[in-house]
């Protein structure tokens, strides 16, 4: 829905403005305390970054949101995908967190951007 302008199987759910102002870069660049990396956010989402940010390589227009240690949602226009990973449970050690980097990182390898972005609609 978020990847076609507010559209949901042919009806309105959004306006397109509301989803632009959710997914545009909010302030600059800095250091999250939490997550110990420097970030990019909108008013409501994690943004990735070029050439690397929290998205993966190469992920300058994704958008989505870490939830609570182990899940993960986002999607990138310029690959036309959303990925979403639930887990169960909440990890008290976070051995788990060099799996979750992984599965990033070999998303953004393996779904190449698209050249034209007019190829995605």
């Amino acid at each position: 829905m978020m990847l076609d302008d507010g559209m949901y199987q042919g009806k309105q759910v959004c306006k397109p403005l509301t989803v632009r102002r959710a997914t545009q870069e909010f302030g600059a660049l800095q250091f999250d305390r939490t997550l110990m990396l420097p970030m990019r956010y909108s008013a409501g989402m994690m943004l990735g970054g070029e050439p690397f940010g929290f998205w993966g390589p190469q992920s300058g227009k994704a958008y989505g949101h870490l939830g609570l240690i182990n899940k993960l949602c986002w999607a990138d226009p310029e690959r036309d995908i959303s990925v979403a990973l639930l887990t169960n449970g909440i990890p008290i050690v976070a051995h788990h967190i060099p799996s979750l980097i992984n599965f990033v990182l070999t998303v953004g390898r393996n779904c190449s951007k698209l050249h034209n972005l007019s190829e995605a609609a």
